[in-house]
């Protein structure tokens, strides 16, 4: 077995041990190598077997073409491309890629093909997009609890500081305690409307919780 033999042995054992799809794509855009997910993947979506020799762009989705084919050809220039995401408008819906294509050298360092990695990640961007939507919904709430809550808040606290100036078995605190009621409700009000507002965005109960006293 020479050099490049045992590369590309190692190459598939490589590729065989990662869940995304990995291939060896030749200069002239022929497979070499594929992994089983790869495999799966053709026969899933395809109903077709992955042969080496074949060509690699009839394996893929022919919206996809011009991707693959600047990509491929970048690689086998010399340049890495690492982790390429591109959406895919699917019959069920949209599919986020995250691709890679990385030229592979022979042992006089021509670069002789190209490592393909793909990756679905639209479950991650998915949530990734739910904690930016819970994060500003957060800042929403920061900001409503700085400027709404803190006008009852600074009253009750003046009125509070009146009555205990005052004496508390002073006749002059009956109006003040009716003031100060009137805050307590306006307090009350606010802190709901903003737990239902942002309830209504989809905040999790969890971070509600915290807004009940």
């Amino acid at each position: 077995m020479n050099t490049t033999d045992k590369k590309e042995t190692y190459l598939r054992a490589f590729f065989d041990s990662f869940k995304e799809i990995g291939a060896l794509i030749g200069r002239e855009g022929e497979v070499l190598l594929y992994n089983s997910t790869a495999s799966k993947f053709v026969k899933a979506h395809a109903n077709n077997d992955v042969k080496a020799g074949d060509l690699f762009i009839n394996y893929c989705s022919p919206d996809l073409h011009s991707f693959f084919s600047e990509n491929i050809s970048q690689a086998l220039q010399g340049k890495e491309v690492l982790n390429r995401e591109i959406e895919q408008k699917r019959d069920f819906g949209m599919i986020i890629w995250s691709m890679s294509f990385i030229p592979v050298k022979d042992d006089e360092g021509n670069i002789y093909a190209v490592a393909f990695i793909g990756e679905d990640i639209t479950p991650y961007k998915v949530q990734q997009s739910k904690v930016v939507e819970q994060y500003e919904s957060l800042r929403h709430i920061a900001f409503r609890i700085s400027h709404t809550i803190r006008a009852p808040l600074a009253n009750i606290l003046g009125l509070a500081n009146l009555i205990k100036a005052n004496g508390y078995a002073n006749p002059v605190n009956e109006g003040l305690l009716e003031l100060l009621s009137t805050s307590a409700e306006q307090l009350d009000k606010t802190i709901r409307d903003i737990a239902t507002d942002v309830g209504s965005s989809g905040t999790s109960d969890t971070i509600l919780k915290g807004f009940y006293f």
